[in-house]
């Protein structure tokens, strides 16, 4: 039996809520059933969580049965009413699922649609196939007061509600739910399946160990769920306060739920007010299943005060974990609980007051209510109600011999009737064949390359994009095998468009025309090589139509130096790039590297964050084509014998160029002969750089710089040296090495993990400790000593572009993964909003501030407008990520800030701007931040500045690193 699934209960705030974990238990314990087969539909109003519900329903319901329907609405009922446009959308979801020709429907949450923009199937919209519903329950319409006051939110309820009389039939979360929906309506068909325990849940109860929350927060009463109107969360405070003096004085209360800032402040007054310690209320959001399952086992009681239930499942999670619990008498719960002493009135404190005092003074029997309530949890399972569903669904297809008819027939027919909404023809058209399901074409893969089609300036990464380009289109292809497009991607239109390379291996422009185009769809694959960020603010709501529909989207990822060395970095790069990997890390299926090493950069982050979903990760070398060769007796021959190294590439910050003059300073000092050349045009940030090398006593003699090289004067310096030099603090790649071992020289390296890797291109190798000029001015006389020498021939061998290119297709075609990052178990369901720890929930405690902070070269100034720079290095010793996102108030983001003192240390300014953390810094990770220190600050009389970690609206964090200051010298600095 082919079952259709309405979806968008998983895309609405339900699917935080007991109706979306309710119907997602279900339909994986439906998909479970040997005799039927599940399809099911998101809204293309709601694409983000359309992506994240097709995501979670991946392991049960194949990605060939998801589909997408075209929903031309975008707001909820409750604000336009059952409007035209409503109207034509249910038009639009039955003319879908005729197209689909499912045997039965089943409706998981007919009241969707309020105040967003889902809009769920109902009868009498053309569509004849069988329906079924789940009724979850009536609270509006035993409240009205309290949900129903709003004329057109009433007007939607009681719309909603009178369709449940014409599903064919209609099953309930519980006894209570079926009774109540048969009060409303005599005679109608429903059937109370119940409902069970996640089989993930489940295994969380037997492998989560008991004692995490209670050594965190000692001994605890426990409340979980929502804290509006009808939960009666305050009926526990009010309990609380009636306990005797020294008991009110000690229980603690954790909350655990998903609650605002404003409901939360309200909670905490009332808590306040009723004379309660406020260290004792505690409020957890963002709960794991796992932690959730601890909290459960370590709570001395669960206490559920709500006035209704529809079912009751906190209740029955609890009891599962061998907590006891606590419930209001109202509602589905009973039935659940199966016991009367634990049962109390919800207006009346003093019943829960009785019930909770002897388990708060250790008199109450909790060895009997653990045993009872896991016995009574074994009652429900979701086999069970699948069992039932099941057999509800089956009774439900057989009443009804008419199916669907084919697609032209129901477009026709429905047509027909939309036409009388008075809707403009050209919009209903449109909307009714989008809807229309796809099938699956020759799948592509999409090689992006618009910003090098845009403007090919010639940076490294799109050199990069180019090589790989021309090598990725020629790569033999067999008939069955998927081809390579290289595309451009339109700024104002849905699609990508076919571009090609021209004679001389540069990226031609786009033409956009209609032969050009390519619209992905299920089994596509799209690879971004070149710089997406610039663009990802127009791409991003596209891409997650992608994915949706079924498009597999990897990122390639050149680096991460933005985030982990923002001192290096004008100003503007890592918030925009921490902005563009936030983005990518919501729509990407998979990231392919440049290097293992930033392979396991993004790998740790990923894990130190606890990113919230799986993640593919892969990588390549950059190949190198060595066209220009080496003359080595004629090297030689011009070669002196004295020492000669060799540093290649842009005069950045981050290159360590300042570390090895100082380093090659100390040698001439010392009266060591050796000589420095360096290539490199000028960079970012570097004027007091170049003023060192140009105003250093051996420019132009011991001290060379080539701002600008022909390949062939760089294939003489080459090999005219006898070691490359590469200094760097922070890379994604390091050419220079490659280039070095195909032209036989050692390398002298600082000590960071992707020089490590790719010096095994190099003919020799040794390290030394980042930012260390000492540590590299030994290195130097080490290799000088042992006379390292390289025998004539002795290449290491290097990817070509080609060979790039096949590592590229063999980890996307032939899911040749490093790694497949996976999140931890009982991550629960995780809006695409969420990417993990990346923001400050509250304050940390002393343990989880541990750190170290360096400064690595001595305070500068860039020129004469500029503020004085001073760039430490930050590690995280704690157990915990640090971010500079906090809450909505600004509070709790963590940064790097200072103090200014003057000559004598006497503080002149205590509170300074802070350094943001661009992204995270997760645990055992080392960053490099810059503080920048106005000039006019030491025209006052500052002198020194104390470096120290702060926490917003907590504390500073008490261990600070102080710097003097060469006022001096820095006031005349490019004055």
């Amino acid at each position: 039996m082919r079952v259709w699934v309405d979806g968008q209960c998983l895309q609405t705030a339900s699917r935080f809520r007991g109706i979306g974990r309710y119907v997602e238990e279900l339909l994986r314990a439906l998909a479970a059933k040997d005799d039927i087969e599940l399809l099911i539909s998101f809204s293309s109003s709601m694409m983000r969580q359309a992506l994240d519900a097709k995501e979670r329903v991946a392991p049960y319901i194949p990605a060939e049965n998801v589909f997408i329907w075209t929903n031309p609405v975008n707001e909820g009922e409750a604000h336009t009413g059952f409007d035209e446009k409503r109207q034509l959308a249910q038009y639009s979801l039955a003319h879908h699922v005729n197209c689909l020709a499912p045997d039965v429907i089943l409706n998981g949450s007919p009241f969707e649609g309020s105040f967003d923009s889902s809009c769920p199937i109902l009868p009498g919209f053309g569509c004849d196939i069988p329906m079924v519903s789940i009724f979850h329950d009536a609270i509006p319409n035993r409240y009205p007061e309290q949900y129903l006051k709003d004329k057109r939110v009433h007007e939607y309820y009681y719309n909603r509600l009178k369709y449940y009389q014409d599903f064919d039939r209609n099953l309930a979360n519980s006894q209570f739910s079926a009774d109540e929906l048969s009060e409303l309506y005599p005679g109608i068909e429903v059937k109370s399946i119940s409902a069970g325990l996640g089989a993930e849940f489940t295994s969380l109860i037997d492998t989560v160990e008991a004692g995490k929350m209670k050594a965190r927060y000692g001994d605890y009463l426990l409340y979980v769920g929502g804290v509006d109107w009808r939960k009666n969360v305050p009926l526990i405070f009010d309990a609380v306060k009636r306990l005797p003096s020294k008991q009110r004085r000690a229980v603690k209360l954790i909350m655990v739920g998903e609650h605002s800032e404003h409901i939360l402040d309200s909670m905490m007054n009332q808590w306040r007010n009723h004379g309660l310690p406020l260290e004792n209320l505690f409020s957890v959001s963002h709960v794991s299943e796992a932690d959730l399952v601890a909290f459960y086992k370590d709570a001395m009681m669960l206490i559920q005060p709500s006035l209704m239930e529809g079912f009751g499942l906190t209740v029955l999670e609890a009891m599962a974990c061998g907590t006891p619990v606590a419930a209001g008498n109202a509602g589905a719960v009973p039935e659940v609980i199966g016991y009367d002493d634990v049962l109390f009135d919800p207006e009346n404190p003093n019943e829960l007051m009785t019930i909770i005092r002897p388990i708060v003074e250790g008199r109450a029997d909790t060895a009997k209510l653990t045993e009872r309530g896991l016995e009574r949890a074994k009652l429900f399972s979701w086999e069970k109600s699948a069992e039932i569903a099941s057999a509800e669904l089956h009774l439900a297809a057989s009443k009804k011999s008419m199916r669907a008819p084919d697609v032209a027939k129901s477009r026709k027919a429905i047509s027909t009737r939309v036409k009388r909404l008075g809707l403009d023809k050209g919009e209903i058209s449109k909307v009714l064949a989008s809807t229309e399901p796809q099938k699956a074409g020759q799948p592509h893969l999409l090689y992006d390359a618009t910003q090098t089609s845009l403007f090919d300036s010639g940076t490294g990464i799109q050199r990069v994009v180019r090589n790989v380009a021309v090598e990725l289109m020629n790569l033999p292809k067999g008939p069955d095998d998927m081809p390579w497009e290289m595309v451009f991607c339109g700024k104002q239109d849905d699609g990508f468009y076919k571009i090609g390379v021209s004679e001389n291996n540069r990226v031609l422009p786009a033409r956009k025309t209609d032969e050009n185009r390519i619209f992905p769809g299920l089994g596509d694959h799209i690879f971004f090589l070149d710089s997406s960020w610039i663009e990802q603010s127009l791409q991003r709501h596209r891409l997650m139509g992608y994915r949706a529909r079924g498009v597999d989207i990897t990122i390639g990822l050149h680096d991460l130096v933005p985030l982990k060395a923002s001192a290096f970095c004008d100003a503007g790069m890592p918030p925009g790039f921490a902005s563009w990997l936030d983005g990518a890390l919501r729509y990407a299926t998979g990231f392919v590297c440049v290097s293992k090493a930033t392979a396991d950069d993004l790998i740790r982050t990923l894990e130190g964050m606890e990113f919230p979903r799986e993640m593919k990760v892969g990588y390549f070398h950059n190949g190198a084509n060595f066209n220009l060769q080496v003359d080595a007796d004629a090297a030689s021959t011009k070669k002196d014998q004295t020492p000669h190294f060799l540093m290649v590439g842009t005069l950045e910050p981050r290159k360590g160029y300042s570390v090895s003059i100082r380093a090659f300073s100390k040698l001439w000092k010392e009266g060591v002969n050796v000589k420095l050349t360096i290539v490199g045009k000028e960079g970012w940030n570097i004027r007091h750089l170049l003023d060192e090398i140009e105003e250093h006593e051996e420019f132009d003699k011991r001290l060379k710089w080539h701002e600008y090289v022909s390949d062939e004067k760089l294939v003489e310096l080459y090999s005219e040296c006898d070691s490359l030099v590469a200094a760097s603090y922070a890379e994604g790649f390091g050419l220079p090495i490659v280039e070095a071992g195909q032209y036989g020289k050692p390398v002298i390296a600082s000590d960071i993990d992707v020089f490590r890797e790719v010096s095994e291109g190099a003919s020799g190798a040794s390290f030394f400790e980042v930012g260390n000029s000492d540590a590299l001015a030994d290195a130097v006389k080490s290799f000088i000593k042992s006379k390292s020498k390289v025998t004539k021939g002795e290449v290491k061998p290097w990817p070509t572009w080609k060979q790039s290119a096949e590592q590229i297709e063999n980890v996307l075609v032939n899911q040749d993964w490093y790694y497949h990052y996976k999140p931890k178990a009982g991550a629960g369901f995780i809006d695409r909003g969420s990417i993990g720890k990346s923001k400050m929930t509250g304050p940390l405690s002393k343990a989880d501030t541990k750190h170290k902070i360096e400064v690595i070269e001595p305070p500068f100034r860039e020129s004469a407008s500029e503020d004085i720079r001073i760039n430490v290095k930050l590690t995280n010793l704690s157990d915990v990520p640090w971010s500079s996102e906090g809450n909505e108030r600004g509070e709790f983001k963590v940064g790097l800030g200072y103090h200014a003192l003057n000559a004598r240390g006497d503080m002149l300014v205590y509170d300074n701007p802070r350094t943001r953390i661009p992204f995270v810094i997760v645990p055992g990770e080392s960053i490099y931040l810059p503080i920048q220190v106005p000039v006019s600050q030491l025209e006052q009389g500052v002198a020194q500045i104390q470096i120290e970690m702060v926490q917003e609206a907590v504390n500073w964090w008490g261990v600070a690193e102080t710097i003097s200051l060469d006022v001096e010298k820095l006031l005349a600095e490019n004055a």
